[in-house]
Order: C-alpha cells, then structure tokens, then sequence
C-alpha cells in the first residue's frame, strides 16, 4: 500500500473510533471539561496499550445504604484488563451509578463524566485525565475495544475521583464501591500541578515487587539487594508504546520507559535546521544508526582492542565499545567522523539559543568547581547533529529513575537534554520525585586539542529520580537494576 494511502486509512480509522464512542455515550449537553483542559491534553502523546479479556470471573458490587448490589452481572459489555487495572465500559458506568452523566466531544476526543457535582474528563488515548482545575496522569487512558466497538475506562480512577470508596478483596476477586466514601484518586500529578508532587501521586501506592515473563520475581523495591541486584529481561517484559519507546513493570514501583533499540543502516540522513533545543518535527533518524557492533570500521577496532564482550553471570549483553577515542585513531575512523562531522554543523542560532537557555544540573562526578567547568559547554566549541550516526543501547534501568548508555562509542562521556533546557550526567544529582523528559543525548569528544559536542535526538521519554544518589559508587552497587538482554 503506498503512503499515502496509508495515512488516509489511519485518518479513517480514527475518524471510525471517534464515531463509535459518540454512539455509545449517553449526551447531555454541552463539554464539562474546560478550555485548559483541551489544551493541556493537546500536549499530551497518545499510547497504545493491549485492551483484554479477564482469565477467570471478577464481581462487581456497588454498597447502597449498607446493601451490596452486584452490578457486574447487568453489564451489557463486560469488565476488561489494561496493564493490570480493571475497565468498566462507559455505557455499563451510567448504568450502575445513579445520577452519574456522560458527555463526548467528538472534536477533542473527550469523554466528560459528572456525578454528584464533579465533573472529570478523560481524552481517548491518552494516559492523563482532568480533576477540577488540574492535569494528572494516569496508568491507563481510556481505551476503545474494537472488538465490541465500546469505550472503557479504569474503575479504580473513575470511582475514587468521584467519591467512592474502593474495596478489593483478593479472596473472593471481588471489588466493592462504596459512595460518598472515598477520597480524590490515587494519581500522578503531571507539571501542571508538580507543586505537590512530592508528596502526593501515585508511586508510593504502587506494589513493590514484580514478576518477569521468565517467571523470577523482583524483590521488594524499598529493600536494597541482597546478593544478586542484576535481572535480566526479554522483549516479553518491554511494553511497545508505539512512539519508538518502551516501557517495563507499568504501575509498579519498578517502572521505567526507554528508548527502542535502533537498527543499522548504510548511511545517516543530514536534518539541516536541525534544533539543539526544542522539537525537530518529524525528524525520525533516531531509529537507525550507521557507526556501531557490526559496521566494519567499528568492528576493526573492536578486534585490535580485543575488548571482548559485556557479559554479567556468563550471558553476553553486547560487544565492548573501542571508545570514540581508538576509533579516530584510525585513518578511516578519523576521516568518517570528520566527514560526518563537517556535514552537520549545527546552525549557530541554535547554539546560541541553547547557551541562553540551558541549565547545567551538577552530576556525582563534581567535586569541584573544575569538575563542573569541565563537564560544561563553553561557548566558541563546535556542535554537531549526530543524529542517527552513532548506535546507542539504553541497557540498564536503575531503580533511581534513570538509565545507563552502552555499546555506543559515546557512551562514557554521554549527557541527557531535557526538554527544559535541563543538562545532566548519567549518575546526576536530580530532584527526587520531579518528572524530567528526556529531549536529546548530548557527548563530546577532542580533537586536536579542541571539544566538540554531538547532539544526538531520541524519542521523548520521562524519568521520575525516586532516590538522591551520593556517589558513583552508590549508584552501581547500592541500587537494583535490570538488564535488557536483547543481544546475547
């Protein structure tokens, strides 16, 4: 099928999606979510997430006035399971909870629920909904099952937003709502509402432990190891988010989202406006690379180091970088990064840009004022887009929040950019509990006396820093972290 007749499809079928939630909602008037609302989710990524069957029965009760009606059995669609969380269609919602109100704006892809005086919001695809006068976010969006042409949403979100008290009764698989007594839901504030997001959200609330496709259960989060701290994963334990990133253990405590593998190409496109801060639009170079384990120049040096390969209790994970340093020691490793990097000279607006913006974040490894001038970009040094050149293997999650670069000739003097212009190591000293979204990796190498900076785009992604660190030291051998062996 050629392209365009492929976004022609993919225009239809949300067009077709948007269609059926319309018809299956009960409209009663005008949107409730307001204006701040529609533009905040405007913002926000849609995800894709698998929509399934429960394996076994799940009651639902609702305690009116001290009796528990069972409701489950007077749904016409059924419970289903995202990511571990129970849904409710909306249709059965209205149904079970007297007075409760449901309206579909079907330009902004909302649904709008109003019970008892509150009213929250949940655009279609997008793990985030609005409470009063602010965004959090959520474990799972509202989902659509294509099978039955139906919306559902997570109960336990829904319920404790509105008021409701929720009981879980791990025995019996039932689940109870009791009205007017609960509290606001268990939620992630999003920036709009970052103020308290130390002290509120959902991650003190999530289980501390998880079990891997392999069947090996992760230990309790809050312990610190004992023994063994690596855990090797498959691509059975990444969850595709369909934005060319991944994520692992969603909702619990061992979360974390990373960047997909790249795959190897012959040769690196050039992005001519290419931005040092901000959104490159539609540029998706990130998914190849041409300089990594397997192109030739790599693999010569790789065999005159004798590096060998990464290995943790015997499994190889990857080959052991020569260093950008060995490889421009060579006559074609110099002449391939020089040409390379003559090409993608970044425009100095946008290195001016970035030098006005930007805030360097003092990373483990300061210990003087030396250490951060020489971790710091100074104005007058060259920098390059490099993006789709080099491989880089995001193959280590550690618990703090974070992930480690290998495999990557970059890899040891590598920096994270974040979308707010924030500069920082990989073992930094971050603010515990606030949401960082990771913007662009940026490294440098010398030559001839002289640092140039590579500035390499990847998929916007987030981190959460859930512990401060100390030292290197503590980072590594204090900490759990999981290995994502795709390659061994």
């Amino acid at each position: 099928m050629k392209k365009h007749n492929i976004q022609k499809a993919n225009k239809v079928q949300k067009a077709i999606i948007g269609t059926l939630v319309a018809t299956q909602l009960i409209t009663t008037g005008a949107l409730a979510a307001p204006q701040e609302a529609v533009n905040a989710f405007k913002d926000v990524r849609e995800v894709r997430q698998t929509i399934g069957q429960f394996n076994g029965e799940i009651k639902l009760f609702l305690n009116k006035n001290g009796n528990k009606e069972r409701i489950d059995q007077k749904m016409q669609d059924g419970l289903r399971v995202v990511n571990g969380r129970t849904c409710i269609g909306v249709r059965d919602l209205v149904n079970a909870i007297e007075g409760a109100e449901v309206n579909w704006d079907g330009t902004n892809k909302i649904v709008d629920i109003t019970y008892n005086g509150r009213s929250i919001s949940y655009p279609l695809g997008k793990p985030v909904m609005w409470d009063g006068d602010k965004m959090v976010t959520i474990d799972v969006p509202a989902q659509v099952d294509p099978s039955i042409e139906r919306t559902f949403l997570p109960i336990r979100s829904i319920a404790e937003t509105l008021g409701f008290k929720v009981d879980w009764n791990q025995k019996t698989k039932e689940v109870t709502l009791t009205p007017g007594a609960g509290t606001t839901a268990i939620q992630q504030p999003t920036q709009q509402s970052k103020a308290n997001a130390n002290k509120e959200g959902t991650w003190e609330n999530r289980p501390n432990t998880y079990r891997l496709s392999s069947g090996v259960q992760l230990p309790d989060y809050n312990n610190l190891p004992k023994g063994n701290n690596y855990y090797f994963l498959s691509e059975k334990d990444w969850e595709d988010n369909g934005d060319f990133t991944q994520t692992f253990a969603r909702g619990t405590k061992w979360e974390a989202t990373i960047p997909k593998i790249a795959t190897k190409a012959d040769s690196a496109p050039i992005n001519p406006d290419f931005k040092i801060l901000g959104e490159n639009k539609g540029d998706k170079r990130y998914k190849h690379w041409v300089i990594g384990e397997g192109d030739p120049s790599w693999e010569f040096m790789y065999n005159k180091f004798d590096r060998g390969w990464y290995e943790v209790e015997g499994k190889k994970l990857y080959k052991n970088s020569p260093g950008i340093a060995n490889y421009i020691d060579t006559d074609e490793g110099r002449q391939k990064i020089l040409k390379l990097m003559k090409e993608r000279e970044i425009k100095q607006e946008y290195i001016d840009d970035f030098f006005n913006r930007y805030k360097y974040i003092k990373s483990a490894s300061d210990t003087s004022e030396s250490d951060v001038k020489r971790h710091t970009p100074s104005k007058g040094e060259k920098f390059y887009d490099m993006t789709g050149v080099f491989e880089i293997k995001a193959w280590k999650v550690h618990d703090k929040g974070y992930y480690s670069l290998g495999g990557s000739l970059i890899g040891m003097n590598s920096y994270l950019l974040t979308t707010d212009g924030d500069l920082f190591g990989q073992a930094p000293y971050l603010e515990t509990g606030k949401t960082y979204e990771i913007d662009k990796i940026m490294s440098y190498m010398y030559m001839e006396g002289k640092r140039h900076w590579f500035v390499i785009d990847v998929p916007n992604f987030k981190i959460t820093p859930r512990r401060p660190d100390s030292s290197n030291q503590a980072a590594i051998v204090n900490t759990y972290y999981v290995i994502s062996a795709n390659k061994q």
